[in-house]
């Protein structure tokens, strides 16, 4: 939980210092990281956010916001948080081995993959062989 509550202070303190932003907001899913002893992950990363944009010179703070479930149990950006969920497992489905993409959602892998090069790395013959392929059609 403390490792947590610190890379995320320390993205905020670079998103801080290198872009605009003026505000950052946490939208976490609900699990025992976010729910223990009442969210106190969330103050952990406000702590670690205050020292990290002291240590690393930001010269000012974003104003910081965590996203939690309202008091019906409902999270508003629920469908937010999906999405890298959704694309992993649409990208679990690809078989780098044959280049083949299976499941429901392989029109949307093809379309994102379609110009994506990857490499590979095979022993062939006792010698490691790397290969810059690209994702079959």
């Amino acid at each position: 939980m403390i490792i947590i509550s610190c890379v995320a202070a320390i993205l905020a303190s670079w998103i801080t210092k290198y872009t605009a932003a003026r505000e950052i907001n946490w939208m976490s899913d609900r699990d025992n990281v976010t729910t223990y002893c009442d969210g106190i992950i969330y103050d952990l990363f406000s702590m670690s956010y205050s020292g990290s944009i002291d240590r690393i010179n930001a010269g000012r703070q974003a104003q910081l916001w965590t996203s939690r479930e309202d008091a019906n149990g409902t999270m508003w950006f629920d469908d937010l948080i999906r999405i890298p969920d959704f694309l992993a497992g649409a990208f679990s489905r690809v078989s780098l081995a044959t280049g083949s993409v299976g499941g429901k959602q392989a029109h949307i892998v093809r379309k994102v993959m379609h110009r994506v090069h990857f490499f590979t790395i095979k022993k062939e013959d006792d010698n490691l062989v790397i290969r810059r392929e690209r994702l079959g059609t």
